[in-house]
């Protein structure tokens, strides 16, 4: 998970290759991406509503990651379990209450989830929707129209 205390040191933080404030940025796409996967669970789990096996799958679903697997059981199980409007709402919930308590305790993480949020967006990440819904206006550049 990645570690609230090192963030503005310019170190491999949390295991997620970001360096500190003098270039935020992720090693790879995967890594962005597994940021916001550790927020969303570990808020899921403080909130005391752990995410379910196919939920954690879908959270990394894409269909341009060579890392990612297609599991067509772990598909038809989240089917079972629930729909995509149900679960982008959970999503949504859970990473803005994350985000919002993370930029509360340190101003500085906004440039965390802006660098792992631009990593992320040059390729199809099913979780990218969901952050465009829950964050992506707070990415914005103000000057920007």
């Amino acid at each position: 998970m990645f570690d609230l205390a090192s963030r503005t040191s310019d170190s491999n933080v949390g295991g997620h290759g970001v360096r500190g404030s003098k270039g935020m940025s992720f090693a790879s796409q995967s890594e962005a991406k597994q940021f916001y996967i550790d927020k969303i669970v570990a808020q899921a789990l403080k909130d005391n509503e752990p995410l379910t096996d196919a939920e954690r799958y879908m959270l990394n679903w894409t269909e341009t990651d060579k890392e990612f697997k297609i599991d067509v059981a772990m598909n038809r199980k989240f089917d079972e379990e629930t729909t995509d409007e149900k679960f982008e709402k959970k999503i949504r919930s859970l990473l803005t209450r994350v985000y919002e308590a993370d930029i509360r305790e340190n101003p500085k993480l906004r440039k965390v989830y802006c660098s792992a949020y631009r990593a992320i967006t040059t390729n199809d990440h099913y979780i990218l929707i969901i952050i465009r819904d829950a964050l992506g206006r707070k990415f914005r550049r103000w000057w920007l129209f």
